[in-house]
């Protein structure tokens, strides 16, 4: 007897779940659970500098930076998206975090900076050549959603001496070594954050 109340009970709950909504439709979903938000869109822009350097094959030693926004990366240390830099003296450049906490010894100066989603943000970069010697930084920036229509990229000297460099207005950047790291700061903003400033 309470073997078949069981039976009868499972073919009514199957029956009512199976139920159309009316329209042919299965019933819409009373939870109230938002959709997922969007996933904010992945870039990166790219720094190279470049020294002449007759051992090397083209006659130009260079060094390539990548900064950029993930949605799985974080603002520390990631394995898999950040890189560290291997310096060789030469030409040394990289994405300083020697003042930065959560850095460990190893990932202090970084070839690959990935961040997580959210603007404005500063990258600190190093650039470090010998004395008399010509550095010239070129750019590749993001295109798409995050491009010049709608953000602003700006390479600052931190010590004033060059003035701010609008990535989307320049192709290049030169300055003299002098043995010694100088250091920029590449500042990624929205347009309308950085009008409003």
């Amino acid at each position: 007897m309470v073997l078949a109340g069981c039976l009868i009970g499972l073919i009514g709950l199957s029956a009512c779940q199976e139920a159309p909504s009316g329209n042919g439709m299965p019933p819409p979903n009373n939870r109230g659970t938002p959709p997922p938000p969007a996933a904010a869109p992945s870039w990166s822009l790219v720094l190279t500098a470049f020294v002449p350097d007759p051992s090397a094959d083209s006659g130009m030693a260079s060094n390539r930076l990548k900064a950029g926004q993930d949605s799985m990366a974080t603002d520390l240390f990631d394995n898999g998206r950040d890189v560290r830099a291997l310096l060789s003296g030469t030409l040394d450049v990289y994405f300083d975090h020697s003042p930065d906490a959560g850095y460990d010894g190893f990932s202090k100066k970084i070839w690959h900076d990935i961040r997580s989603p959210g603007l404005p943000k500063d990258w600190n970069v190093a650039v470090k050549a010998g004395s008399g010697v010509t550095v010239t930084m070129t750019w590749t920036l993001p295109a798409g959603e995050v491009g010049c229509a709608t953000n602003q990229f700006v390479l600052e000297d931190s010590a004033g001496v060059i003035p701010p460099t609008n990535l989307c207005g320049n192709e290049a950047l030169q300055f003299t070594g002098d043995g010694q790291p100088r250091y920029f700061v590449l500042r990624i903003s929205l347009q309308e954050e950085s009008l409003g400033s």
